[in-house]
């Protein structure tokens, strides 16, 4: 937001600083445009680095959406709906949402007519800020503070799925509440009698404010709620359906989140996000060859979608497709070579077919850009074990475990070096603690219950796994 900051300093150079020379007047402090331009180089310099790098880190992303998806003129007319909203929220913040779905999705046939109308509204106030430049200062500043601020995210340049968002307005607004100041005080100064209105007023507005943040505040609570809340407000919505979706997967409400998938798909077919996600619960639901399907109708719709490549990869692998598994797991490092979380499953996926030192290399790798995965750790004490490492299998699964205490996988893995390491006894205790953490966990009580019988058995005995 800060890329228009040069720009917001000409107009406060036009007031309330009374830096701007105009025609043949001379006022001290006054300068011409260009020096007043020079001085904010620096800051304009900054501004244009800024731009450059957002758009090319937004272009490489899926953010950024192209002219075939949203075309020119829907965002235009959009952008001139986005201004009329932004205005009435400021003033009657209520029914907000997260995410508002961009109307070109869902009602493309009035998009026009709304931004035409809007256009006609956004055109004449602006119209009137220029005519009153003299007599008003404070209007043409208020009002391009707001307009003006609002051009990098007004939407011409589509990034995400949203036409507008509450967050792009908390600097503009400034302006508008110039406006609003400004225009009270002026009021008051003809009518001195309204003073006390205009008070009571704006007490009513702060505490309206505050009553009405405490209510969105309860839409925040979780993602479910949120997203519940965000479907309850703007109706047809994709993206919230989608990750409404997600927030039931993760509660283990599989069903729920099969349900909001649909409805996403439902209001736009061929939905890659969606179809991944209800791949990957089709596949929680042990509905393997489903999923697989579902991950396929993924890629049909987004070619270079690295995370339904990488699922895809794993899948394929469980059926028992390797060579087609390999390949897309590749395939979506290649797509996203810092793609952690697949680096760490390719290695997993070599480890299996032993060919280990390219593992190793993979999982390094992986665990370079992202120390914290727990996951590359385990895999990587896994690869020492059968490399017969058993210090640095150690070492990674105790990392594995700083990570994530109740690593199962991990505490097991730690569990088995130990006694080949030759301390049983420790071993005893990470079983037990992989038994208290995850009383399900059949393969820790099975391991537990043999070193128990085998430590309790006759004479010296060193346990190893079986």
């Amino acid at each position: 937001m800060l890329v228009t900051l040069p720009f917001v300093l000409l107009l406060l150079d036009h007031w309330p600083l009374g830096r701007a020379a105009s025609g043949g007047e001379i006022r001290k402090g006054a300068l011409p445009l260009g020096p007043r331009i020079f001085e904010k180089l620096p800051l304009f310099a900054l501004a244009g680095a800024a731009s450059c790098l957002t758009w090319i880190a937004q272009s490489r992303g899926p953010a950024m959406n192209s002219l075939d998806l949203v075309p020119l003129s829907a965002r235009v007319a959009n952008a001139f709906v986005a201004y009329v909203i932004y205005m009435v929220q400021s003033a009657w913040p209520l029914g907000l949402a997260c995410l508002y779905p961009h109307p070109w999705t869902y009602q493309s046939d009035r998009l026009p007519w709304l931004g035409l109308g809007a256009a006609v509204l956004v055109v004449a106030i602006t119209g009137l800020a220029v005519l009153g430049r003299r007599r008003y200062p404070w209007f043409i500043v208020g009002w391009f503070w707001f307009s003006g601020m609002l051009v990098p995210v007004i939407g011409i340049v589509q990034v995400g799925a949203q036409a507008h968002a509450d967050r792009y307005t908390y600097l503009p607004q400034i302006g508008l509440w110039i406006l609003v100041v400004h225009g009270a005080s002026l009021l008051v100064e003809r009518r001195p009698t309204l003073r006390w209105v205009c008070a009571a007023l704006a007490g009513v507005a702060l505490v309206g404010c505050a009553v009405a943040a405490r209510e969105q505040l309860g839409h925040w609570r979780s993602t479910r709620t949120l997203f519940e809340r965000a479907i309850a407000v703007t109706g047809p919505n994709p993206v919230a359906h989608n990750n409404l979706g997600n927030a039931l997967s993760r509660a283990s409400d599989l069903q729920g989140a099969i349900e909001e998938y649909g409805r996403a798909l439902a209001l736009r077919p061929g939905y890659p996000e969606a179809l991944q996600n209800h791949a990957v619960v089709l596949e929680r639901q042990g509905n393997l060859a489903g999923a697989i399907v579902r991950y396929r109708d993924a890629l049909e719709h987004a070619p270079d979608y690295p995370e339904a490549h990488h699922h895809l990869g794993l899948a394929l692998e469980r059926s028992g497709d390797r060579e087609q598994a390999e390949f897309h797991l590749r395939r979506a490092i290649a797509l996203r070579p810092g793609y952690a979380e697949a680096l760490v499953n390719i290695g997993a996926f070599l480890e299996r077919d032993g060919r280990l030192d390219e593992a190793r290399a993979m999982i390094e790798t992986a665990l370079r850009i992202a120390p914290d995965l727990a996951e590359g750790h385990q895999n990587l004490g896994v690869l020492a074990q059968r490399q017969q490492r058993l210090a640095d299998a150690e070492i990674s699964f105790r990392k594995a475990l700083e990570i994530r205490p109740s690593y199962g996988a991990a505490r097991v893995g730690l569990a088995l070096t130990l006694i080949r390491l030759g301390r049983p006894n420790d071993a005893v205790s990470e079983l037990e603690r992989a038994v208290a953490d995850d009383p399900g966990h059949l393969v820790a009580a099975q391991y537990l219950a043999r070193l128990r019988a085998a430590l309790a058995g006759p004479g010296p005995h060193r346990p190893t796994p079986g």
